[in-house]
C-alpha cells in the first residue's frame, strides 16, 4: 500500500509553498494560517493497486481565501497530479466526487473547506 498523506503532503508543499500543508490540524492554526490538511478516510486496497478516498481540508481567516485555496488545490490534483511518481506510488487517476463545501469550525478565527477526492495509485519499486 502506498501512504497516499506522505505522497500528497510532499506534491502539495512543493507546489503550495509557503503554505504549509500537514495531516494532523497543528495547535497553533490560527497562528499559522493559511494551512492545507490532507486526511485518507478509507477506499479500497487490491492486489496491485490503491483506491485511497482522501479529505483535503483549507484552512484560512476569511471564508473567500477558503474557498480559492480550496479550488487551486482542486485544479492541481484533477489537472497535474495523474500520471505524477512520488513516495512509492505513481498516481493513475484523480477524481473529486464531492467538490470543496464549507465547513464551520470550532474557532470563529478560522474558516474551512473539505473536499474529497478518490485516487487510483500504483506501487512503484524504489532504490
Amino acid at each position: 500500500m502506498v501512504d497516499v498523506e506522505l505522497l500528497l503532503t510532499g506534491w502539495l508543499t512543493a507546489r503550495l509553498d509557503p503554505i504549509r500543508v500537514v495531516t494532523n490540524t497543528p495547535a497553533d492554526l490560527e497562528r499559522i494560517l493559511p494551512v492545507v490538511q490532507v486526511e485518507r478516510v478509507g477506499g479500497p486496497t487490491l492486489q496491485f493497486r490503491d483506491a485511497p478516498l482522501v479529505y483535503v481540508y483549507t484552512y484560512a481567516a476569511e471564508r473567500a481565501d477558503t474557498q480559492a485555496l480550496a479550488i487551486r488545490i482542486q485544479d492541481l490534483m484533477l489537472h497535474h497530479l495523474p500520471g505524477v511518481t512520488a513516495s512509492g506510488g505513481r498516481v493513475q487517476h484523480v477524481a473529486c466526487p464531492v467538490g470543496p463545501q464549507w465547513l464551520p469550525y470550532d474557532d470563529p478565527a478560522v474558516s474551512r473547506t473539505q473536499a474529497t477526492y478518490a485516487l487510483a495509485v500504483r506501487p512503484v519499486a524504489t532504490g
